[in-house]
């Protein structure tokens, strides 16, 4: 169930004291008002606390509950909890929802005192308060406002800003017909009604604004259901693509607890929401310089995952893997597979199109202490510079003008420029996939993997034709 909040400015209060026989810290208030269309067009019951005041006092005859007084919702921060009210002393009347409730423990508090203080001084004039709305509690009326004729209470606080700026007005109401309201009072509810109107029937499907809200019942769902003594509430903190960052505030009679999370989630509101297992966070402040600092989400007691460092030693391959992931190749000549081929830039099972960052680093620390025939040393060096061009990064000045080294022409056989072609089919294909996320069958790759074999066998063999 959305739980919700409406402000309006303060029709009445009355500090109270020792010398009404009261405890330091009372005041008397109404704090909502009836029959008034508000900003976003809804309009309150005279009857809408009646159930849930009920519903108060049953728990306050059962264990003394009361009711909580929160300074502007900042239900994250304990020190905003600035005191309660008794159930009995809460009384909906015909002009407005009035309380009595008592600021506390402001000799500890220094939110509560200052609280009070501006209360006194009428410098913080506005009351805001928490509810629900029950199934069947809201219904639209003939002149288009939304009435609220049942809300679930769960508390209530002074604020800093209201959402019924005509309230003022509102004390005279009840002596009042409407034909005998001010006219910008009609205006202004004539206004709020248009408002309403689109607030609520505009459907943003497929919105962060949808998904944040399926996520946060999802999230609602897993908690524990309130009971009589304890309630809780869902915030949403942040909303990315693939998780939230949520805090889930508990209230009962000793006071808050709030505990923040991070939660991965997978569906739409209309396909349902899938939750991730939830993790504690912290925020912790990382200053940056004197006028600025940004925060971070710190997962508490979680180890990085270790970071193994590149080891591109020819024990680690199979023969046929070190051909695969290396880009120098000494030609058939050289002796065995793991004598020809040289500088791995992949890891085992892949190949030099699909490179390794710290591989592709690794080779051009060592590309120019190898030992090999000038000609193969241009082509691993132009192979590097395209692993480079694959990463993202900017090659080496080094690696660049190895690429553009003059070499000796020598004829080339069939198969070897079958070969540098297949080469150069797949680094394309394998571009292509890296920057499109498209790319061939693992049947087609296969395919194209097998005929770079062959056509490198039948060269070391000495079957191939001069060009």
């Amino acid at each position: 169930m959305k739980r919700n909040n409406k402000q309006y400015e303060i029709v009445s209060i009355k500090a109270l004291g020792p010398e009404d026989g009261e405890p330091e810290g009372t005041f008397e208030a109404v704090v909502a008002v009836f029959g008034n269309v508000d900003k976003v067009g809804d309009r309150l019951s005279s009857k809408a606390f009646d159930n849930t005041l009920a519903e108060w006092r049953r728990k306050a005859d059962a264990n003394g509950a009361r009711i909580p007084v929160i300074f502007s919702h900042d239900w994250q921060n304990p020190m905003s909890y600035v005191g309660s009210a008794d159930p009995y002393d809460v009384e909906a009347k015909s002009d407005g929802l009035h309380v009595k409730a008592v600021i506390e423990h402001m000799d500890t508090n220094p939110v509560a005192e200052q609280v009070y203080k501006l209360m006194k001084s009428r410098v913080l004039t506005q009351f805001s308060f928490g509810y629900t709305v029950p199934k069947g509690g809201e219904t639209r009326a003939k002149d288009g406002a939304y009435d609220l004729n049942e809300v679930g209470l769960f508390e209530f606080g002074p604020c800093l800003k209201g959402i019924n700026p005509e309230t003022d007005l509102l004390a005279m109401k009840s002596a009042l017909t409407d034909e005998a309201l001010p006219e910008r009072q009609r205006d202004a509810d004539t206004k709020a009604v248009q408002l309403r109107k689109s607030y609520v029937d505009v459907d943003m499907p497929g919105s962060y604004e949808e998904t944040t809200e399926a996520v946060c019942d999802a999230i609602r769902a897993t908690l524990p259901a309130d009971t009589a003594d304890t309630y809780t509430y869902v915030s949403i903190i942040a909303t990315y693509p693939d998780r939230v960052v949520y805090q889930v505030c508990t209230y009962g009679p000793e006071g808050s607890e709030d505990e923040t999370y991070q939660v991965t989630y997978e569906g739409s509101e209309d396909a349902g929401i899938t939750l991730g297992t939830p993790e504690a966070v912290d925020f912790v402040a990382q200053a940056e310089s004197a006028e600025k600092a940004d925060t971070e989400i710190q997962t508490p007691e979680t180890e990085a995952p270790e970071t193994k460092a590149w080891d591109g030693a020819a024990s680690n391959y199979t023969d046929e893997e070190w051909a695969a992931a290396c880009i120098l190749d000494r030609g058939a000549d050289a002796g065995t597979a793991k004598e020809r081929y040289g500088l791995p830039i992949a890891t085992p099972g892949n190949s030099y199109t699909d490179p390794d960052a710290d591989g592709v680093h690794a080779a051009a620390d060592r590309i120019g202490q190898v030992d090999a025939p000038e000609e193969a040393k241009h082509e691993a060096y132009t192979r590097l510079k395209a692993a480079y061009t694959h990463l993202g990064e900017e090659a080496p000045d080094s690696v660049v003008e190895g690429a553009k080294a003059d070499v000796i022409e020598v004829p080339a056989t069939e198969e070897q420029l079958r070969k540098a072609n297949l080469d150069i089919a797949m680094l394309t294909i394998e571009q292509h996939e890296h920057e499109s996320g498209k790319g061939l069958t693992p049947e087609a790759r296969e395919v194209l993997q097998l005929d770079r074999q062959l056509a490198a066998e039948i060269e070391a063999l000495g079957l191939g034709s001069g060009a």
